[in-house]
């Protein structure tokens, strides 16, 4: 068999096991985390003190980040908008602002996009959802790439925000994936500056 099939039949595979765990965890302990982890998400923010912030908005089984805090906070948050055939992020200002849209998400009502220049400066933190992780930073995503396009030409710091069960071995990754410059969990908080092997 090909190396590159195997490679992603065996992603493939460890996506939906973990997934898999992540609809097994309880509310309680859902909650208990995700108050751990937006502790050690305001001690880093605090650190890297960057007033633009890109987040994300959880689903159900995903930690529960604090949203109206992150909005106190920051000058100016945006989150991803489901616009044609793929995400931008969009500008809000309260968490009224956010409706139901694409994959039964919440995303800002309107259109307040952040301009592609401004998208790529180094003074914007990008909060990043994930299925998977390793100790190196590398991520496994949902499977639709979308944040991978999403975040193909950002130089920000990009966080992800995760339970500790969601670690693995070192994955390794395509060109096209994106690195994560820290990883949250209830836990700890990783600092990565290397990548995994590319093939």
């Amino acid at each position: 068999m090909n190396y590159k099939i195997k490679m992603l039949q065996t992603k493939d595979k460890l996506r939906k096991e973990l997934k898999k765990k992540l609809t097994t965890l309880t509310s309680k302990d859902r909650n208990l985390n995700s108050i751990k982890i937006n502790t050690n998400l305001n001690l880093l923010l605090t650190k890297l003190n960057i007033q633009t912030l890109c987040v994300f908005i959880p689903t159900s089984n995903e930690p529960d980040l604090n949203i109206d805090e992150l909005l106190k906070k920051h000058d100016s948050v945006y989150c991803p908008k489901f616009i044609k055939s793929s995400y931008n992020y969009s500008k809000i200002k309260h968490i009224s602002e956010l409706t139901m849209g694409k994959y039964n998400i919440l995303e800002p009502r309107q259109s307040m996009p952040l301009s592609d220049d401004y998208l790529k400066s180094k003074n914007i933190i990008f909060l990043v959802p994930l299925v998977g992780f390793d100790n190196q930073g590398n991520r496994i995503g949902y499977g639709n790439g979308y944040y991978d396009r999403l975040l193909a030409n950002v130089t920000g710091p990009k966080i992800g925000i995760c339970f500790s069960f969601q670690e693995t071995p070192a994955i390794i990754t395509d060109p096209h994936d994106k690195n994560l410059d820290y990883i949250i969990t209830e836990n700890k908080i990783i600092s990565s500056t290397k990548s995994s092997p590319k093939q």
